[in-house]
């Protein structure tokens, strides 16, 4: 999902009628103000979410994702005129950029207590090999085949699908331990 976002530059020209430049720049203020007031605002709420209970980060990371993942697909389906195009769009940033660490975070937290470094490393792995190096490869696909807004909206339901392993991941840490024989 994040990584499909490469494409909103070209989105914004070709499907939105933006000026490359006006396009580049607004990306990259959204990106540097959405994406760090996302980290920031992500991690602090998810970090509020697991001081209350022991799943409550990811509860917390699955909560934002049925929130910022709608407000994606209204940034991509908004026309050029509409006011709530840039508030639609600080959102989706700020969540495309702000889930990472909470998800490593829970990972390091569900991770043996021997086996931390590998199980964070195996995760970096697959979310690089899975999201970053097939996302924006897929969305342009998409994109080449229908329209770059289909190919963006498919990654966007690409992340929705992760709703259902991240509340059984919850569920799975919100067991208490039972006692090792």
């Amino acid at each position: 999902m994040s990584s499909a976002s490469q494409h909103t530059i070209t989105w914004l020209v070709q499907e939105r009628g933006f000026e490359y430049s006006r396009a580049a720049y607004l990306s990259a203020g959204m990106v540097a103000v959405g994406g760090l007031l996302g980290n920031l605002a992500v991690g602090a709420l998810t970090d509020w979410a697991r001081r209350r209970h022991p799943a409550g980060r990811l509860v917390g990371v699955a909560v934002l994702a049925a929130t910022a993942i709608p407000v994606a697909a209204v940034f991509y389906r908004l026309p050029p005129s509409s006011p709530f195009l840039l508030p639609a769009w600080f959102v989706a940033q700020g969540w495309m950029l702000g889930w990472f660490g909470p998800v490593l975070a829970a990972l390091d937290e569900l991770a043996p207590p021997g086996r931390r470094a590998t199980v964070l490393g195996f995760g970096l792995l697959a979310i690089n090999l899975l999201g970053v190096a097939t996302g924006p490869w897929v969305a342009g696909l998409i994109g080449d085949r229908a329209s770059l807004t289909a190919g963006l909206l498919a990654a966007l339901g690409v992340g929705a699908l992760s709703l259902a392993p991240l509340l059984l991941a919850a569920r799975l840490q919100s067991r208490p331990e039972r006692p090792r024989v």
